[in-house]
């Protein structure tokens, strides 16, 4: 009888066998924590608030744990890397993880986890340094020198992180925590620690206080003699009055001066690029922040007032001291003061303005910039290095022109002006972001210029087929080998390069759909970006349903034995089999295409017999039951069918009175994509 543990959260119930934690490898993860430790009995449900991404990491854990499945089938090294992520954070090994996807390029692995890590994941393998894997991580950085490339991911200052503790040069996160522990422990407030508390500085600023201080107490000595004194740093409190030195203690001159940026570090003030601020720091530090603003005005009036090398002695009010080591010394330090203020303001005000947001959506941006600029480069390639030599060849008779202009469509100089046209636009909204920027404006001034890619995606299928035939020329051999030396390229073929556009049509609504997470409800911008996004998700959807009509049309022409059909810019709609009343034979197919209608009333010995019908605008669908007659008002002409059923013959009606309302007929025009295909998406 298996003995069961079983976990139970608000959205999901989980259960395992008690061998998963006889595993040593358990010790440490969230299971051994729930049961290890406890020693709860089997079959006990443990109530744990945990979310369903959890309890799916804890299922992935488990299956590792038990050396499950009994099976393992390897997929693409992207999907291992996005199941390795939750056992790295459980405290497995890297190379453990390794063999049991049994990836067969470490490095590889190794590179797109650093790649797409996350600054969770990277604190939780630096805290624990283990040899083993800092060696891998670190293989895999002196490899990628060694190739002269730089590996850029998802998070640079993790990316340095990682690289920098798997060198052994620095370990900063694990010294952070060290250094805020401390500063909890010692209950020190903000105002004492805007300057570093670092003793011995040359341009310190030195308080001396009566025995009576409770922050320290002066020996007795002798008036003549040097006072012993800890050196401290002016709070606010501290330096609206001065008194006068009889002596002075004397300073290392040896001494390092520190600067503003280890300053800042040492009150944990300094900003951070990715814009997390801990939510566990935010109520401690904020009393300590607001406290460490200094009134400047009053500072430097009093400063100014009294003499900086020799200030005279006050004797029945010597509560507090100080002195400066020379003019040049006193106005660095005033000036780190401003600077340190200066930094706090900027944390204030981010935080006021929700910083978090703020970068997140700047990211999102910043991405569809660079992939918008991806996209216009890559055409340029393929128009430099693929389309004008192949239209040479085929001027010189070496290729069919008509091949040609299948793999690039008419509409791809238009697709390549579009393309650079965006990449400026939203490159110039970019350099100008700011809080209250509206990106979704941007996006719907913009939205015409992407229904370009509807004709090049719709076609991709037929390019890609096309290409694959006429690569097989002698000419067109010696031009692929003659690319690949190319370095512009980087050994990219075209069909790598042809993909892009149609990604780049499902990829709009995703990345507008990350700007909206990042923005506020009662930002000006939500309502925009919710109206770009259900405009750029419909065109995706247009563009997927006309590129399967595109490809039934190729098949209906290849079975028909009728090329001449295929014709830019028309799609075949639909398929219906029904009964003509003036002719002899019936029984008949229609093929519904959005400029004509093909009747295939049967085959003769030597060929198919197809009558056509053009659609304009002057022709109307009218129903009764199961019939249906189109009719043409200048020359009279009309063809009456009798479906199979009334809603086949519904249907039908709508699709050609719709087509000719939305000016569909019209192949020229690829913008007359519009409402028509809603009650198909619908």
């Amino acid at each position: 009888m298996n003995r069961l543990f079983i976990i139970e959260s608000p959205t999901k119930r989980f259960s395992f066998q008690k061998k998963v934690l006889d595993n040593p490898q358990s010790r440490g993860t969230i299971l051994f924590e729930l049961f290890g430790e406890k020693r709860r009995e089997c079959n006990e449900v443990i109530h744990a608030n945990l979310s369903s991404n959890e309890m799916k990491e804890i299922a992935l854990l488990t299956e590792y744990l038990s050396d499950k499945p009994d099976i393992l089938v390897v997929g693409d090294i992207k999907d291992i890397v996005m199941k390795a992520g939750p056992l790295l954070r459980a405290g497995i090994d890297i190379e453990n993880v390794m063999n049991y996807y049994m990836v067969d390029n470490k490095l590889e692995a190794t590179r797109l986890i650093v790649k797409g890590m996350g600054q969770e994941l990277a604190k939780c393998i630096i805290s624990r340094n283990r040899s083993g894997e800092k060696m891998t991580f670190r293989k895999m950085f002196e490899e990628i020198e060694k190739r002269g490339k730089e590996l850029k991911g998802r998070n640079s200052h993790v990316i340095e992180l990682i690289r920098n503790w798997s060198f052994g040069t620095s370990n900063n996160e694990i010294k952070s925590v060290e250094v805020k522990k401390e500063e909890k422990i010692s209950q020190r407030n903000c105002e004492s620690e805007v300057m570093s508390p670092r003793k011995n500085s040359v341009d310190a600023i030195e308080i001396i206080k009566p025995s009576s201080s409770r922050y320290f107490r002066r020996k007795p000595s002798d008036s003549n003699s040097i006072i012993p004194q800890s050196i401290q740093f002016s709070s606010p409190d501290l330096t609206s009055s001065y008194n006068s030195l009889t002596k002075s203690t004397q300073l290392s001159v040896n001494t390092k001066q520190l600067s503003i940026k280890d300053e800042g570090k040492t009150i944990g003030l300094m900003s951070r690029t990715d814009g997390i601020i801990s939510p566990m720091k935010r109520s401690w530090r904020k009393s300590r922040i607001q406290s460490a603003i200094i009134d400047l005005p009053k500072l430097q009036q009093n400063l100014h007032e009294q003499s900086l090398l020799s200030l005279s002695s006050t004797p029945n009010n010597s509560c507090e001291h100080i002195t400066f080591k020379s003019d040049s010394n006193y106005q660095k330090r005033l000036d780190n003061i401003i600077k340190m203020e200066s930094v706090i303001r900027g944390f204030l005000i981010r935080r006021e303005l929700s910083i978090n947001n703020l970068l997140q959506r700047k990211n999102v941006l910043q991405e569809i910039v660079q992939t918008e600029e991806n996209l216009c480069k890559n055409m340029k390639l393929m128009d430099k290095y693929f389309r004008i030599p192949l239209k040479e060849m085929a001027n010189k008779g070496l290729l069919n022109e008509n091949e040609v202009t299948n793999v690039f469509t008419m509409a791809f100089d238009r697709c390549l002006h579009n393309s650079e046209e965006i990449s400026n636009r939203f490159k110039a909204l970019y350099d100008s972001l700011k809080f209250d920027t509206l990106i979704g404006e941007g996006l719907n001034e913009s939205f015409y210029l992407v229904t370009s890619l509807l004709v090049f995606t719709t076609d991709y299928n037929i390019s890609l087929k096309t290409w694959k035939e006429i690569k097989k020329n002698k000419c067109v051999i010696e031009l692929i080998e003659n690319n690949l030396k190319i370095k512009e390229l980087d050994n990219r073929t075209l069909e790598q390069l042809l993909i892009q556009p149609v990604q780049r049509t499902m990829r709009y609504p995703m990345l507008i759909n990350e700007l909206i997470k990042a923005t506020k409800k009662v930002h000006k911008d939500f309502g925009l970006l919710k109206k770009s996004y259900d405009e750029y998700h419909f065109f995706s959807q247009v563009v997927d349903e006309r590129t399967k009509m595109r490809d039934d049309l190729q098949r209906l022409c290849e079975i028909l034995d009728k090329p001449e059909y295929f014709i830019f810019g028309r799609i075949l709609i639909g398929e219906y089999r029904v009964e003509l009343k003036e002719s002899k034979k019936k029984n008949a197919i229609v093929y519904l295409c959005n400029d004509i209608i093909l009747i295939r009333k049967g085959k003769t010995k030597e060929k198919t017999v197809l009558e056509e019908f053009p659609l304009n605008g002057n022709v109307v669908a009218d129903i009764s039951n199961r019939t249906v007659t189109i009719k043409q008002f200048r020359n009279e002409q009309y063809k009456t069918f009798i479906f199979e059923t009334t809603q086949n013959a519904s249907v039908f009606t709508q699709i050609v009175n719709g087509t000719i309302m939305d000016g569909w007929y019209v192949l020229g025009d690829d913008r007359s994509y519009g409402k028509l295909l809603s009650s198909f998406i619908k």
